[in-house]
């Protein structure tokens, strides 16, 4: 049976990769013309660096081995070699040929998948068995080492050395979960392996995986960690992998002991390299003014990092329990953006590129676990805090109700990690409070629900913004819009095939502008039932839908200043409009509206409209005219 190491000394100081990794090469065979192999756990540079880990095999274990000549003929199919007596030996000798090339996989099976020697790279050749659709190396229940071991795919090829030598350094090709220290949650569908304070599951690379009420991924070969904190703990970083942390003001304190002894920090200097595994807490007592316009500060890293405790300890120092109000402007501002900006700017305005500080990055993973208590928010409080944070998979809890002016503005743009949004449960909203919060997170799938029924001017412009690979939109139950609210709220959602109902029928400058621009898979519009326009309020809705066939029916009579325009420009498939509205269009109510529609279709027009315009302003050229009586 294979064993999993976790050395004392690891468990102790969480030092994953400063420990010592043992690895275990024996061979098998007296030399001669047949295959002799040498076997360890290769997984330096990923998982056993990372986590502590590592494998060496037992009496008992078995691997795969091919051999391949050089035009790719599989010579030796799926030999098996089992460990007996310290050596590895096999009832069918493998020829050995300096010109051949051979792989191994662990744990044998006895009719794998077949793998496609005529590509590179092992990963693709394997390809078959790292997806493994039929679960031949995946067991939900791994609370023994027999049943972790059978789930623990590895797989190299070998390299050639000595006469008939072939050494084997294997890497881990599913994803791992490590559940630390008594963490509350569990890996949905999966019993554990524990070991020590420690619980242990493999999952398939790059597929979605609940942890508590997170949906993750974990790429082959990679883990994500879970560290169970409690609930008043000190802001704390758990390092991914080897580095520094740094900050850009003074006043911030750190502690590498669980808060035993505390050092200050100055402003731009860093910490000891933390290692893989280990922890540095952080407190602060920095009272934010006007002169703070970019908060507290930022943090940089040097190296992955997950994040987790109070963050009110930057604010409260050691009598941070309890804060729940933030009443600073500003206040987290940029904390952990991967895209700072200069803090040195003398008063407020526009930053021009030349301000930024290249590689100056926060690398944060996973922030499950960190807490954000404040149910009473200030203008701008978390803007930017984890902008370009590509690594993030999971976020905090957001649990305010009321919110505040641009306080979550471009909080999440571009964590394109990220698959799963936290809850929004705010009712009240302010000004551009969700304004391009998940703008550029390409990785979205799924969007919160948005319960908030009164809406506040651009309070949702952006927010969706670029999110390719959002398929599903949430309900928007407000009916009463105000001036740009849904502004390019989902634009470029090029996966999104179906729009939420709209039941509004109070309308407001812009209310709608841009919504829906460039969602080329959207194939269904929604109901429009509002009847008294707005200026500009379906300015450019639905701009290059290319995939929407039918247009909602109009129901306004009236027509007011650039209220349609542009509105169905570039809808290359469109070939149906149904509108009542008897005002004459023109460049004025209905410039360009359908621009680059489908050369034929059908215009239902309303019986009581007198006018006859045709072209890009009016009914498309090459249209039906029909008439209706609303």
């Amino acid at each position: 049976m294979k064993k999993l190491f976790y050395l004392v000394s690891c468990l102790i100081m969480m030092a994953l990769t400063a420990c010592s990794e043992e690895r275990e090469v024996v061979s098998q065979q007296p030399a001669g013309s047949f295959l002799v192999i040498e076997v360890a756990d290769g997984s330096g540079d990923t998982r056993a660096s990372y986590s502590g880990l590592s494998t060496t095999f037992e009496d008992g274990d078995a691997l795969g081995l091919y051999a391949v000549d050089a035009s790719g003929n599989v010579m030796s199919d799926n030999v098996r070699f089992a460990k007996s007596g310290g050596s590895w030996s096999t009832a069918i000798p493998v020829p050995f040929n300096p010109d051949w090339s051979y792989y191994a996989y662990y744990p044998y099976v006895e009719s794998p998948y077949t793998p496609n020697f005529a590509v590179s790279g092992v990963d693709n050749q394997f390809a078959t068995f790292i997806a493994d659709a039929s679960n031949k190396f995946h067991l939900t229940n791994q609370s023994t080492k027999a049943n972790y071991s059978a789930s623990d795919l590895m797989i190299a090829q070998g390299s050639l050395s000595g006469t008939n030598t072939a050494k084997f350094m294997l890497d881990h090709k599913k994803g791992l979960i490590i559940l630390y220290n008594g963490y509350d949650s569990d890996v949905k569908g999966y019993v554990p392996y524990t070991m020590g304070t420690k619980k242990y599951v493999l999952v398939k690379p790059n597929t979605d995986v609940q942890v508590g009420a997170s949906t993750v991924k974990v790429n082959s070969g990679r883990y994500l960690s879970y560290v169970a904190e409690p609930a008043e703990h000190y802001l704390t970083f758990t390092a991914v992998e080897n580095g520094t942390f740094s900050f850009s003001k003074a006043g911030l304190s750190y502690s590498l002991d669980e808060g035993v002894t505390w050092t200050a920090l100055s402003a731009g200097s860093s910490t000891p390299t933390v290692t893989a595994g280990n922890k540095v807490m952080w407190k602060n007592n920095m009272v934010i003014t006007p002169e703070n316009y970019y908060g507290m500060g930022q943090f940089t890293s040097t190296g992955i990092f997950d994040v987790s405790g109070n963050i009110m300890s930057l604010r409260g120092g050691d009598d941070f329990s309890g804060i729940t109000t933030i009443s600073n402007d500003y206040m987290f501002e940029r904390l952990f953006d991967a895209d700072r900006y200069n803090t040195v700017v003398p008063v407020p305005g526009v930053i021009s590129e030349t301000s930024k500080i290249s590689g100056n990055n926060c690398k944060i993973r996973v922030a499950t676990n960190l807490i954000l208590p404040a149910t009473t928010l200030a203008s701008r409080c978390y803007q930017y805090m984890f902008r370009g944070n590509t690594s993030l998979t999971a976020v905090p809890e957001l649990p305010a109700t009321t919110l505040a002016t641009y306080c979550y503005y471009f909080m999440f743009n571009g964590c394109t990690g990220l698959t799963t949004a936290p809850e929004l449960p705010a009712t009240t909203l302010a000004y551009s409070c969700y304004g391009n919060m998940f703008n550029g997170c390409t990785g979205l799938t799924t969007a919160p629900a948005l319960p908030a029924t009164t809406l506040a001017d651009y309070c949702f412009v952006r927010m969706f913004n670029g999110c390719t690979s959002l398929t599903t939109a949430p309900e928007l139950p407000a009916t009463t819009l105000t001036s740009d609210c849904y502004e390019y709220m989902f634009s470029g959602c090029t996966s999104l095939t179906t729009a939420p109902e709209l039941p509004a029928t109070t309308l407001a400058n812009a209310c709608y502008d841009y919504m829906f621009n460039g969602c080329t898979s959207l194939t269904t519009a929604p109901e429009l039932p509002a009847t008294t326009l707005a200026n500009a309020c379906y300015h450019y809705m639905f701009n290059g839908c290319t995939s929407l066939t039918t247009a909602p029916e109009l129901p306004a009579t009236t027509l007011v200043s650039a209220c349609y325009d542009y509105m169905f420009n570039g809808c290359s498939n469109l070939s149906y409009i149904k509108a009542a509205f008897t005002t004459t269009p023109s460049s004025i109510y209905t410039s360009n509206w359908v621009s680059g529609v489908k050369a034929t279709g059908t215009f239902v027009k309303n019986s009581a409209a007198s006018w006859d315009v045709t072209g890009v302003h009016g009914v498309p050229s090459g249209w039906t005219v029909e008439t209706y009586t609303p």
